[in-house]
């Protein structure tokens, strides 16, 4: 049975030169094969965690969110699986003190059908809206909340066949604002974060493989 573990360190990797110590660990299981995507920590001090959840490590699985206090302490948890499958790629508190989560869904075990997906959680868990992006290989990859009080989640083509980005604005009620695609002649291009600059333009970064087939 495979469970992942959190750990809260005083001070990050570069400071374990001074051997700092852990302050506290804490193990959490929903399935037999859970998986941590991300983790913030809340305004309370705590931590809000985004998890997929499956009984095989494969399909199906489901999006497992857990709400932790300051000590790691479980506050409560919420599963949320509606399709076949979906998972979670990135949570962040908003202003409200609510939370928004980005990843994908599916309603079938078929690759293709994977589309990205987004949805907002109150204080304890319960669904306020919820965001579909129905394309084909694609998933939310990070998200961020906007000056506007909006939302711009950052898709990526898990089949790496279009080599294309996705940029996809919705505002504070989960409707769809504008989207954005761009297609990038070098491939395969990988984009893993978003972050919103103070002119309100956006700033990416990720990776781009060299392809030592393609011709100079």
């Amino acid at each position: 049975m495979k469970k992942f573990v959190v750990f809260l360190v005083s001070f990050f990797l570069i400071n374990f030169a001074y051997n700092q110590s852990i302050t506290w660990d804490k193990t959490y299981n929903n399935e037999a094969v859970d998986r941590a995507r991300s983790i913030k920590q809340t305004n309370d001090n705590g931590y809000i965690v985004a998890c997929s959840s499956s009984p095989w490590g494969n399909e199906p699985t489901e999006i497992w969110i857990l709400k932790l206090n300051e000590y790691g302490d479980t506050i409560w948890t919420k599963t949320y699986n509606q399709y076949v499958s979906q998972e979670p790629y990135s949570i962040i508190e908003t202003n409200d003190e609510k939370y928004v989560i980005s990843g994908y869904k599916s309603p079938t075990v078929n690759y293709w059908d994977y589309y990205i997906y987004a949805f907002k959680i109150d204080e304890t868990g319960n669904v306020i809206w919820e965001f579909e992006y129905q394309g084909g290989n694609q998933l939310g990859q990070d998200i961020v909340e906007t000056y506007d009080g909006g939302y711009v989640i950052l898709g990526i083509n898990v089949a790496f066949i279009a080599n294309e980005i996705f940029l996809i604005k919705w505002n504070q009620n989960g409707q769809m604002v504008w989207d954005k695609t761009y297609t990038f002649q070098s491939s395969p291009t990988l984009i893993s974060e978003i972050v919103e600059t103070q002119d309100s333009g956006f700033i990416l970064v990720g990776e781009r493989q060299s392809n030592p087939y393609q011709e100079a």
